[in-house]
């Protein structure tokens, strides 16, 4: 009913011309379609999988990168992710991923609390775990996860 009346109102009550109402209404029913929009899904999550890998970030399917959007904080483990193997600090600056939505950014390490906090100030993230095992790794996110839900954990794969 909306699109007969869009497509027939518009010349008389806006002034628009029959060529432009036409092909408004036309926008408008594809638009509101359901079938139009269940049809946009798979295009969009492939191109979001696309645009990550161009970007050196993989996804395993489409609910994954539905996930990602729903990060609010995310926890690097120092070595490998944050610096390389010779103690030289990579490009990546929390201000960057808090642009991204992301509220929380930590960087966990089982470095002692000086050399963490160094490499913390050098990429800007405020909140550091030093000292930790694997198994204190684990409990830092969980406890993340607790507080902020959707957590993600960030590696670094060198090729």
């Amino acid at each position: 009913m909306a699109g007969m009346l869009l497509g027939i109102l518009p010349p008389f009550l806006l002034g628009w011309t029959w060529e432009e109402t036409i092909y408004r209404a036309l926008i408008f029913l594809v638009v509101a379609s359901p079938c139009a929009l269940m049809a946009s899904i798979m295009p969009t999550l492939l191109s979001g999988i696309a645009n990550g890998a161009r970007r050196g970030i993989l996804f395993k399917n489409g609910a994954q990168l539905e996930q990602i959007g729903r990060v609010r904080a995310i926890a690097f483990d120092k070595t490998g992710t944050l610096t390389t193997d010779h103690l030289q600090v990579v490009n990546v600056l929390a201000s960057q991923i808090k642009q991204l939505g992301v509220e929380h950014v930590v960087m966990l390490t089982g470095d002692n609390p000086h050399t963490a906090s160094s490499i913390a100030e050098q990429v800007g993230v405020a909140q550091v775990y030093a000292e930790l095992l694997p198994e204190d790794k684990v409990e830092v996110i969980r406890k993340l996860q607790q507080q902020y839900q959707t957590v993600a954990m960030g590696v670094w794969a060198s090729t």
